[in-house]
């Protein structure tokens, strides 16, 4: 299976590091452009300066959030690291950041396989993954009760195959 969570983060690097150069690009394009009277050089001097200066700090930022996410990441897909608690002490963050963590690793699909249940994750068998991952009535990600899977937004309930 393909680790579709590192090749996120590996194009969220990529997109930092391109708008970081058009940023840096484009500055210099301008007074050339305008200069030599090159005007589309200048015009995209200008627009290169405008998507590196207001994207370049939102790509990194995201990047920043996604490599943060990769150790919670790691330790349960590598090192089977189920309980919330535990990933939280070995990280050395909140619990509570934790299962945001989690969640949005659940939410995203980058952590397939696994329900949350309380603060511990149980992994669910590949061929219910799908079918289970999420409830069938709104999309939320389902929390596992027993052998009952539950909704904590619409209230549903789901038996476990």
């Amino acid at each position: 299976m393909k680790d579709f969570y590192r090749q996120a983060l590996h194009k969220k690097f990529i997109a930092g590091i391109v708008f970081s150069v058009l940023f840096v690009v484009g500055i210099p394009c301008i007074p050339i452009g305008f200069s030599f009277g090159l005007i589309p050089v200048g015009v995209a001097g200008i627009i290169f300066t405008v998507v590196g200066f207001y994207g370049t700090p939102l790509v990194w930022t995201m990047y920043g959030n996604a490599r943060a996410n990769l150790g919670v990441y790691c330790l349960i897909t590598e090192d089977g690291v189920k309980d919330i608690d535990r990933i939280a002490a070995t990280l050395n963050v909140d619990a509570k950041k934790t299962l945001a963590q989690v969640n949005y690793l659940i939410n995203k699909r980058y952590l397939r396989g696994y329900l949350l249940d309380g603060m511990k994750l149980v992994a669910i068998e590949k061929e219910n993954n799908e079918a289970l991952n999420k409830c069938p009535n709104c999309g939320a990600t389902l929390t596992l009760e027993g052998n009952v899977f539950h909704c904590p937004y619409c209230g549903g309930r789901f038996n476990a195959r």
